[in-house]
């Protein structure tokens, strides 16, 4: 009995640990931006290519195309 719930009781950590690795790895694309949230907040924007990693169930991650284009135009007075 007690080595039936010692080796569930194994199981369910690993299967834990898998969902947390899996919810922790992101991947950006060669034609991607991706911008890392906390709390509505960015803390990351990863412009490379490749794998990436963040906190899981706290950061939550958005792709951008790298054909989108944006700007830091400076304020002007319109008449």
């Amino acid at each position: 009995m007690k080595k039936g719930f010692l080796i569930g009781g194994i199981a369910a950590v690993l299967l834990a640990l898998v969902i947390v690795g899996a919810n922790s790895v992101y991947t950006v694309a060669e034609n991607e931006y991706a911008c890392t949230f906390r709390f509505s907040e960015i803390v990351n924007t990863a412009d490379q290519p490749g794998l990436h990693f963040k906190i899981p169930f706290v950061d939550t991650v958005k792709i951008f195309p790298k054909t989108t284009m944006f700007y830091d135009i400076p304020p002007s007075e319109v008449l």
